[in-house]
């Protein structure tokens, strides 16, 4: 329920400013946004396949972590900037949804060696449009954009003003669920944890600032896209 209403809401967000943006002002941003969410699953997999302890399907869905948006993150990242009147892009919730779409793609891929190339784009088609993130936010964007800000505004007391506590209560179920798994650490190593944990994310942020740099983002787009890579 609570991944609903952060998917949500970020939809809302982004569609309500997309109206008066032009989408020749996107295309780079999401273009950056859609090849480093195709490229950090790949990348993943391959080291973890090669260091030969994980299968292929396993090492995959350890990829999809990193490659995937962390909703609440991104949240997190655009409240503070707001609050600090750092300025940046509108259309940051799209560049979260083509990143997570690409992401989805590249981990099916790189899973794909069990199924034939019929079931195989037909399993493409199925989580691209079904799959609970993108229907979810992509929708978001559409009623947001079709409201406008206007009509975001009669429905920003319930996604805005709440959300420093119901990120609290999102984080705290996120570290009971950790807790709950600290004993499977020695299965996999816990320095190898620690390293992935914490390496991962930071060359991955600051991939996200570089192409933000490249795609000539803002100062608050910059660092937004380097927390959704490093998400």
């Amino acid at each position: 329920a609570l991944s609903i209403y952060f998917l949500l809401g970020l939809g809302l967000q982004g569609g309500s400013q997309l109206v008066s943006i032009p989408f020749s002002e996107m295309m780079v941003p999401i273009f950056c946004a859609a090849l480093i969410g195709a490229t950090i699953p790949i990348v993943c997999s391959m080291t973890l396949t090669r260091k030969g302890e994980y299968s292929a399907t396993y090492a995959a869905a350890i990829a999809s972590h990193y490659g995937f948006v962390s909703t609440v993150t991104l949240y997190a990242a655009m409240s503070w900037l707001a609050t600090e009147s750092i300025p940046y892009e509108g259309y940051l919730p799209a560049l979260a949804a083509c990143m997570e779409l690409a992401s989805l793609i590249a981990v099916i891929f790189t899973t794909r060696a069990r199924a034939s190339m019929g079931q195989f784009w037909g399993q493409i088609a199925r989580d691209v449009l079904f799959g609970k993130t993108i229907l979810l936010v992509v929708g978001g964007t559409i009623i947001g954009m079709w409201s406008g800000q206007e009509g975001y505004a009669m429905v920003a007391p319930c996604f805005l003003e709440p959300f420093q506590g119901i990120a609290c209560l999102f984080m705290m179920e996120l570290g009971i669920v950790a807790a709950k798994r600290l004993g499977d650490l020695k299965d996999f190593g816990i320095l190898w944890t620690i390293a992935t944990g914490v390496l991962v994310p930071m060359t991955c942020g600051f991939v996200g600032v570089a192409l933000g740099d490249f795609a000539h983002l803002s100062l608050g787009g910059k660092m937004a896209l380097g927390v959704i890579c490093a998400s």
